[in-house]
């Protein structure tokens, strides 16, 4: 494929291939009985469609139009009386406590409906319109649609829609535009929605492209075919060649047990990232700098999955492990030594913190998550200083059905 093509595509969309899970999440249903259930459109049956973006403002009428008062005056007016303007009454401006009260709320309620995902799902806050009341984006894996919601007037919570996204949500904050998008190496759709006052989707725009096998491409807009020019072109106009932010799913907060424990710092710190124009990337421990660079494996130990015995070893080959960002995990074992014959190799892991208390008898004061690119959690990693000061790292590797043992792992930083 051209180059040029594909890097102007990965501007706005996510060009990755995205796994289909058997079952996706299962929204709770809100209080709302007049929510939006999907991502497109709302019917009109009860509320007007959101108006498009190209729509040309109403005025309102002239004041020679209004009816005169009914009362006549008992003294000649000096002047022709005017109506005096009437205004809707002003909706209550809701408090930000009640609001993030209200989806720490349903946080629970969410992942309570999907505890299989509770592990690997992740949420972050987003000004997706132009008031500093935040939207509530929703995630249970990397693969799975975003859902959003939002906060009423009527301090109820509301579902907008779901939307196809394989791990990013692009959008420009504070101008009501998102784009929903499906990738593979033969195809790539994008949906451009724009999100009424009222919660309801509105479709702006819906642009396809068709990878050939010749590295070439076919480009439609709204189903008209077109050139790539034009195509790049129309596509940066929807977003009026304004840089995008997103919902990123490595670089999220996960429903995790320091979440649960932490919830209203987590909460207000995510809400203060987002009104400084910014995504809120999860908890990272001032002091991870510390853990930069190269970790060599000293040793590691077997914990049989049955019994519970374990085993200790010297490794007879040398194996590293490193940390490139807060978010870059890699590493590579191989078991020769106690007849599991077990090998892993990892590399580029998303990483998140947590406290989940499993790691036997490691020190618990502060685990990293890392997690595959489902997801789900791979294994844990805890840091500490030993007797005589030296630190270090422990990874704890959990096998699945590969063998009948999980593994510890203890390294010490790299010379």
């Amino acid at each position: 494929m051209n180059k040029k093509i594909k890097n102007k595509l990965m501007i706005l969309a996510v060009i990755m291939a995205i796994t289909s899970l058997a079952f996706g999440c299962k929204k709770p249903e809100p209080d709302d009985p007049t929510v939006v259930t999907t991502a497109t459109p709302a019917p009109t049956s009860d509320i007007t469609d959101a108006p498009s973006l190209t729509e040309e403002p109403t005025t309102a009428p002239d004041v020679t139009d209004v009816p005169a008062p009914t009362d006549t005056p008992t003294q000649e007016p000096t002047a022709a009386p005017t109506a005096e303007p009437t205004s809707a009454p002003t909706p209550v401006k809701a408090s930000i406590d009640d609001v993030l009260k209200v989806y720490d709320e349903y946080l629970d309620s969410y992942f309570e409906d999907n505890f299989d995902y509770h592990l690997s799902g992740r949420f972050n806050l987003a000004l997706i319109d132009d008031d500093d009341i935040p939207e509530l984006l929703i995630t249970c894996n990397s693969s799975d649609g975003i859902d959003m919601f939002r906060y009423t007037d009527e301090g109820d919570i509301q579902y907008v829609g779901s939307f196809e996204s394989g791990g990013m949500l692009p959008y420009i904050s504070r101008k009501n535009i998102v784009c929903s998008s499906y990738s593979d190496s033969y195809v790539q759709d994008l949906e451009y929605f724009e999100i009424g006052e009222d919660g309801t989707t509105h479709l702006l725009a819906e642009l396809h492209v068709d990878y050939l096998p010749d590295e070439t491409a076919n480009y439609f807009i709204n189903g008209e075919q077109t050139d790539s020019d034009k195509f790049f072109e129309f596509q940066d106009t929807i977003f009026n060649n304004e840089n995008y932010e997103g919902f990123y799913f490595a670089e999220s907060q996960p429903y995790d047990a320091f979440f649960r424990s932490n919830r209203p710092a987590v909460l207000s710190t995510m809400y203060e990232t987002a009104l400084n124009g910014q995504t809120y990337n999860g908890y990272i421990p001032e002091n991870i700098d510390n853990l930069m660079g190269e970790w060599q494996l000293e040793s590691y130990k077997t914990i049989n999955k049955t019994t519970f015995d374990t085993e200790s070893f010297i490794p007879t080959s040398s194996f590293s492990a490193t940390l490139n960002s807060a978010y870059d995990f890699s590493y590579r074992f191989e078991d020769t030594l106690s007849g599991y014959d077990y090998v892993v190799e990892s590399i580029g892991n998303v990483m998140t913190y947590c406290d989940y208390q499993i790691a036997g008898d490691a020190p618990t004061e502060f685990f990293y998550c890392v997690s595959n690119d489902a997801g789900n959690p791979m294994a844990f990693i805890t840091y500490y200083e030993d007797e005589t000061n030296v630190l270090c790292l422990e990874l704890v590797l959990f096998t699945g059905d590969e063998t009948n043992a999980d593994y510890h792992l203890f390294y010490t930083k790299a010379e």
